[in-house]
């Protein structure tokens, strides 16, 4: 199974509990990284797309506790990183 932004899991810890994973500018819940985690991390900076708590926490990609421009760079430099995977 593919871990993504979104994904629940269920753990038995004296009681069943619940975990939601967050993958670090997989915006889109996909997986991924790449260009289309970019672009909704700008069409979120422009507020022409809403994103849930989920997704805020993963376009934060430096965790600043924002998400601007800078997040739109450091994802660049790890598509641009990847590029040759």
């Amino acid at each position: 199974r593919n871990v993504y932004t979104g994904y629940e899991f269920y753990m038995w810890t004296g009681k069943q509990s619940t975990f939601t994973c967050i993958v670090n500018g997989d915006v889109n819940k996909d997986g991924k990284v790449n260009e289309a985690d970019r672009d909704q991390i700008l069409k979120y900076i422009a507020g022409a797309t809403p994103a849930d708590s989920f997704v805020q926490a993963a376009a934060d990609i430096n965790n600043d506790s924002k998400i601007n421009i800078k997040d739109v760079m450091e994802i660049n430099d790890i598509i641009n990183r990847h590029a040759n995977d």
